[in-house]
Parts: structure tokens; sequence; C-alpha cells
């Protein structure tokens, strides 16, 4: 599991997510997420959207 995958794990938990959400929003198959997660795919082309679903930046802003 790389980084990435690692913090996309750590905060489907924190939101109570499941990945088969992540990917419905995402719009792509669960498999597709599963290996993002893995390290087995880079995912670049759906990271932006995956970032913007699980750290709104609403939630990024009231951090600062």
């Amino acid at each position: 599991m790389t980084f990435y995958g690692k913090k996309i794990k750590t905060r489907l938990i924190e939101l109570g997510m499941t990945q088969k959400e992540l990917a419905q929003m995402v719009g792509i198959d669960v498999t597709y997420i599963s290996k993002i997660i893995a390290g087995v795919k880079g995912g670049w082309k759906y990271r932006q959207r995956i970032n913007e679903i699980l750290w709104p930046i609403e939630e990024l802003e009231s951090a600062i």
C-alpha cells in the first residue's frame, strides 16, 4: 500500500464511507479504487476528484 493509499483508507474510515461509495462518487469501478489504495494503479486521472470528495475545500479552509 502506498502513502496515498493509506491516506485514502484512513479518511474513508474517518468518514464512515466505503470504497464502493467513493467509487460511485468518483464515477469509476470499485475494483479500480481498490487498486489505487493497494498501490497497483496510480489513479492519477482521478486523484483530484478523490481529493475533492475526501478532503473538501471548506474543511481544509476551516483547519487553517
